[in-house]
C-alpha cells in the first residue's frame, strides 16, 4: 500500500531535470579533482622554501655560502711595574765628645724637640756652661731613630751618669760609649787627694778661714770636679791632737764646710759634695812631732756611695 502511496522522483517524472542533476553531479566531482591538485602544489612549494631557508647560504646556482666567524686575537696581560718601597730614612746621629772645657754636641737629628732633648740631658749632668751645642736638625732624618755615641775621657760614675741620661732620650739600645775612656772613680779620687798631700790647703791658727796660698790649689781641685760632675764627694776635715777632742772634732766639721763652700762657689753642683769632720780620731801620723801633726791636719775627699 505504501509503494503505491509513494512520491514518484522529479527526475524521473521528468527527463530534463534528470539531465540537469547528472551535470551537477558530474562538475562536482570534477572540481574536487582541482582542489586536491591546487593543495598538492602548496605542500611542495612550503618544503622547498623550508630547505632553502634550513642552508647555512645558498647562491642563486644552490652553491653553499662559507659564513665568516671572526677570529678574536690572543692578549697579553699588561706590564705592571712594581713601586719601589721607599728607603728608610736614616737615624739621627749626635756625638759627645768630652774634654777639659766640657762636652761639645755635634751631629744631625730629625727635630728640634730631639735637639733640645740631648742638650738639656747633658747640662743636667756637667752644667750649662760645660756644654757646646752644635747639632743641627734635618727633617729627612728618621724621628724614631736616634744614635748617641761618646769620645773623649771621662771619669766612670760620670760616664754613668751622662750615658744614662742620654739613653732616657734615645733609648738605651742607641748610645754606644765604646770609644770612651772611662777612668775609674778610685784613682781620679786618689789623683786629688795627693794633691792636698803635695799642697795641703792651709786654715788660719784655731779656724775655718782658708789662707789666700790655698786658693790655687783648690781652684785646680774644682776644675777637676768640673769634668766629673758624677762624682759624689763627701769633704772630710783632719786636725792634729792638740787641743780637746770636742773642740778639734768642730774645727775639722768647720774646715771641711769652708772648703766645701769654696768649691761650689767655683762651680762645682751643690749636690755633688757633702761635709764632715772627724777631729783627731784617724790620724795618718804621729802628733809628737811638728811633721807629724802637720800631715794630720788636712782635707781629703771620699767618694759617696749611696
Amino acid at each position: 500500500m505504501s509503494d503505491a502511496h509513494s512520491n514518484p522522483d522529479p527526475s524521473e517524472a521528468n527527463p530534463k531535470t534528470g539531465r540537469l542533476k547528472a551535470a551537477l553531479l558530474a562538475r562536482g566531482a570534477t572540481g574536487n579533482l582541482v582542489w586536491f591538485a591546487l593543495l598538492a602544489g602548496l605542500i611542495i612549494t612550503s618544503t622547498l622554501v623550508a630547505n632553502r631557508c634550513g642552508d647555512d647560504a645558498t647562491t642563486s646556482t644552490g652553491a653553499v655560502v662559507a659564513t665568516s666567524v671572526p677570529t678574536m686575537e690572543p692578549t697579553s696581560a699588561p706590564t705592571v711595574t712594581p713601586t719601589p718601597e721607599p728607603l728608610p730614612a736614616a737615624p739621627g746621629e749626635a756625638t759627645f765628645t768630652i774634654g777639659d772645657e766640657g762636652i761639645t754636641l755635634t751631629g744631625v737629628v730629625a727635630t728640634d724637640a730631639i735637639a733640645t732633648a740631648l742638650r738639656d740631658a747633658a747640662i743636667g749632668v756637667v752644667g750649662a756652661a760645660r756644654v757646646d751645642d752644635q747639632l743641627t736638625v734635618d727633617a729627612e732624618r728618621s724621628a724614631a731613630r736616634t744614635e748617641a755615641s761618646f769620645t773623649g775621657s771621662v771619669e766612670e760614675m760620670t760616664a754613668t751618669v751622662l750615658t744614662d741620661a742620654i739613653g732616657r732620650v734615645v733609648g738605651s739600645r742607641n748610645v754606644d760609649r765604646t770609644m770612651l775612656d772611662v777612668v775609674a772613680s778610685d784613682d781620679v779620687v786618689a789623683a786629688l787627694n795627693e794633691v792636698f798631700a803635695l799642697e795641703p790647703v792651709q786654715f788660719a791658727v784655731g779656724s775655718a778661714d782658708i789662707l789666700p796660698e790655698s786658693v790655687a790649689t783648690l781652684d785646680s781641685v774644682a776644675e777637676a770636679l768640673l769634668r766629673a760632675p758624677g762624682l759624689r764627694l763627701e769633704v772630710r776635715g783632719h786636725t792634729d791632737s792638740t787641743g780637746d777632742r770636742e773642740s778639734n772634732l768642730t774645727l775639722s766639721e768647720a774646715r771641711a764646710a769652708s772648703v766645701r763652700t769654696y768649691l761650689v762657689a767655683a762651680g762645682v753642683a751643690d749636690g755633688q759634695l757633702t761635709a764632715s769632720g772627724r777631729g783627731d780620731t784617724e790620724p795618718i801620723a804621729g802628733n809628737t812631732t811638728p811633721e807629724g801633726r802637720q800631715q794630720n791636719r788636712r782635707i781629703e775627699f771620699v767618694i759617696v756611695t749611696s
